[in-house]
């Protein structure tokens, strides 16, 4: 069972999809189970305006990369380094 927050993250998928207009990218794959994620980045000055995400993979994966997004957006990309899966 995924939490409240897990839940609602993968009905409502916040910032899925590509950024035509990232300024930055990264893929990332779990090697044991084949998910795979991609996230894009739009930054000005220093800052994350946007965020996206693209993952193949289980809803927990999914719910993941979402919230990964919605911590990013605003915040500078030092605090952003600083993110860590308790944040």
């Amino acid at each position: 069972m995924y939490s409240e927050t897990a839940q609602r993250l993968i009905v409502e998928l916040p910032n899925r999809g590509q950024l035509e207009d990232a300024t930055h990218s990264a893929v990332a794959e779990n090697p044991i189970c084949g998910d795979i994620t991609h996230l894009y980045l739009k930054v000005e000055d220093g800052v994350v305006v946007a965020c996206s995400f693209q993952t193949y993979g289980c809803p927990a994966a999914i719910a993941a990369s979402a919230a990964l997004t919605v911590l990013c957006e605003g915040k500078s990309v030092d605090d952003c380094r600083e993110l860590t899966s308790q944040s």
